[in-house]
């Protein structure tokens, strides 16, 4: 029995790691708006000036999850660079699709749950698990290149 062929998907992860890592950015601004009757001034919305603004008009505990989903909007900006660097080696070092597939929907899964328990963890204990799916994603990313450097390397 001839088995399906494997197609390649990893290059669409490299649009989709974008947009998770976008996604808590329009949270983000959205809760804001919400919180402050519905003003959102985007005139210079990563303004000192306007985060101050925000502080004073929401909650708390509404601004520090403003904050919590800001900084996994800046973390995934941040390892974009990396998922996208490991996406183009394997293909260009030639990984199997299989392989390919299975990493980038793997870090993608890894992101949305890191984005999900920034977002959500309020207390220490379970900020390390958070830490560890970072950590996953960074490592199955380092692998990648690693292991594509070495077979492009001869």
């Amino acid at each position: 029995m001839a088995s399906l062929p494997q197609y390649n998907y990893s290059f669409f992860g490299i649009p989709v790691s974008y947009g998770v890592a976008m996604l808590p950015r329009l949270y983000s601004m959205l809760m804001i708006k919400r919180a402050a009757n519905n003003r959102w001034n985007n005139v210079n919305p990563r303004g000192v000036d306007t985060v101050e603004k925000i502080k004073q008009r929401v909650p708390p505990d509404v601004f520090a999850r403003y904050e919590r989903t800001v900084a996994a909007h800046q973390n995934g900006l941040e390892s974009f660079p990396l998922v996208t660097t490991a996406i183009i080696l394997g293909n260009w070092a030639q990984l199997p699709a299989a392989e390919l597939n299975t990493f980038v929907a793997g870090y993608i899964a890894s992101r949305i749950v890191y984005c999900l328990l920034y977002i959500n963890t309020t207390r220490g204990k379970l900020s390390f698990i958070r830490s560890g799916t970072f950590i996953a994603g960074m490592l199955w990313c380092t692998y990648t290149i690693v292991k594509s450097c070495s077979i492009l390397s001869g």
